[in-house]
């Protein structure tokens, strides 16, 4: 998406990094961009584990074509790289390599599996009921053989359903 001035602001629901000649470079907050944990996050691991500080700008859409890498981060996306804008490629027009290994390590910091971050997860603990799948008979009312077939078929069909 574009501000009003015609720059790069962010995606439908992410926000947007792009890689050039070695610089992580994302829209400032002031290009009315959500200033999103996840960006946080990408912007803290590139500068703790790759060195990398992230320069907040405006950013013009052409800077986009010439980008040697873009990528997108946000909570339903988490980093997804961009391969192509406007029809052109981006870079070799296939995932960067910071982007992956920024993917990477993301998921591996999600996972709990980088020491170094794991108090940035929660420990989610329990277990679910599951209510009995058979239905009950109602009191004073007996079912016959065939009435209980077709409850049985009923339920075995919402199953298979609720797996797809």
């Amino acid at each position: 998406m574009l501000t009003q001035d015609g720059h790069v602001s962010e995606g439908s629901a992410e926000n947007i990094f792009l890689v050039r000649n070695g610089s992580l470079i994302t829209p400032s907050p002031t290009e009315n961009i959500l200033e999103g944990i996840t960006r946080e996050t990408i912007m803290q691991i590139a500068k703790e584990e790759f060195g990398m500080d992230t320069v907040e700008r405006a950013i013009d859409r052409s800077e986009l074509y010439v980008a040697d890498e873009v990528f997108f981060c946000g909570t339903g996306c988490q980093v997804a790289s961009v391969i192509e804008v406007d029809g052109r490629p981006v870079g070799r027009g296939s995932i960067g390599p910071l982007t992956e290994k920024m993917r990477n390590l993301y998921f591996k910091i999600a996972r709990g599996d980088v020491p170094a971050y794991r108090s940035w997860c929660t420990p989610v603990y329990g277990t679910t009921k599951v209510a009995s799948p058979r239905p009950q008979a109602k009191a004073g009312r007996a079912k016959t053989g065939r009435a209980k077939r077709s409850a049985k078929a009923s339920i075995s069909r919402k199953s298979r359903a609720g797996r797809k």
